[in-house]
């Protein structure tokens, strides 16, 4: 429960097993997902959403919009080399709204700012994200990005 509350209850079992491997804890997820369920603690990716099967994929529908303007939107980004890709911005959104917004009422405006600094601050520093295998943004950067130094003769 207490590794649910730290990943602030949008940890599912993948993520509880590797924060209670970082305390010298270890559990299978079965026996996690058994603990979860007998403490009714739902992650945010665990709660199943109605989902479409029938619609077109987001490749088939892009393909089919029309430009009825006829305006050139690639003209300016050919010639600066700038490449369209919201996939990391649109992830992010989807992040936020599961993680943060989920459930909540701000009443005001400051509170939402204080609230938003301190989820970013946790997300960055300390949330787990399995593709930076299993380390926050900032540590994996520390980690990986920085060279190490050289003797200088």
């Amino acid at each position: 429960k207490e590794a649910f509350e730290e990943g602030k209850e949008n940890y599912g079992t993948r993520q509880i097993k590797t924060s209670l491997a970082g305390k010298g804890i270890i559990m299978s997820r079965r026996k996690i997902s058994r603990l979860m369920k007998e403490l009714c603690l739902v992650s945010a990716y665990g709660i199943l959403k109605y989902t479409n099967t029938g619609t077109k994929s987001a490749r088939t529908q892009k393909a089919a919009v029309s430009n009825l303007l006829g305006r050139n939107f690639s003209g300016w980004s050919k010639k600066e080399g700038i490449v369209s890709d919201n996939a990391v911005a649109e992830s992010f959104y989807k992040t936020v709204k599961k993680e943060f917004v989920r459930n909540r009422e701000f009443p005001s405006l400051e509170n939402l700012r204080l609230l938003f600094g301190d989820w970013v601050h946790w997300y960055n520093n300390i949330r787990f994200h399995s593709a930076n295998g299993n380390n926050s943004p900032v540590t994996y950067r520390l980690e990986n990005t920085m060279a190490p130094l050289k003797k200088v003769a």
